[in-house]
């Protein structure tokens, strides 16, 4: 994947997104379908364009599910990337019933945590909604916690640390 460049804010009342680029980027506009956006490549969600305009230093972009100016402002500040082809590892949070249901396991112990019952999305990061026999837990769906997914198995295993937990 190719980082694209930042939102940085919005335009108008329909969800119209600028991207603010910060490298020469050429892009051919017809063909760029969809764009990953998030924290990280990897931790990324895919919308789909329905209209996308070049600026004099950016993107104005209007994606599929974002129709509103509070829902564009979500996602102030979040990476945008491109791609041509979709990596099997890359999980979906855009589409939350993709991580739904996912148990959650310390990768240590290999103790389980908890079942993915929500996802948050957060300006900073996604943040995963873990529940287990009453008790509530809320993970940064970050690289520094998030060590591997198993997508066949619906498994996701985190490095834990005091107090993340507990």
């Amino acid at each position: 994947m190719t980082k694209l460049g930042i939102i940085t804010g919005t335009q108008g009342v329909k969800g119209k997104l600028f991207v603010n680029t910060t490298e020469a980027i050429n892009l051919d506009l017809k063909k760029v379908k969809d764009i990953y956006i998030g924290f990280s490549e990897k931790f990324s969600s895919k919308f789909v364009i329905i209209e996308i305009e070049k600026t004099y230093n950016g993107y104005l972009i209007v994606l599929e599910g974002v129709e509103t100016k509070e829902k564009a402002e979500k996602l102030k500040e979040y990476a945008v990337f491109i791609s041509n082809d979709f990596s099997n590892e890359h999980i979906s949070l855009k589409d939350n019933d993709d991580i739904f249901g996912y148990v959650v396991y310390d990768d240590k112990s290999l103790k389980k945590i908890g079942v993915v019952e929500d996802v948050l999305m957060m300006p900073a990061n996604d943040i995963l909604v873990v529940k287990n026999k009453g008790q509530e837990h809320l993970i940064p769906f970050i690289e520094e916690f998030v060590s591997s997914i198993e997508k066949e198995n619906k498994k996701i295993f985190i490095r834990t640390v005091p107090g993340l937990i507990d």
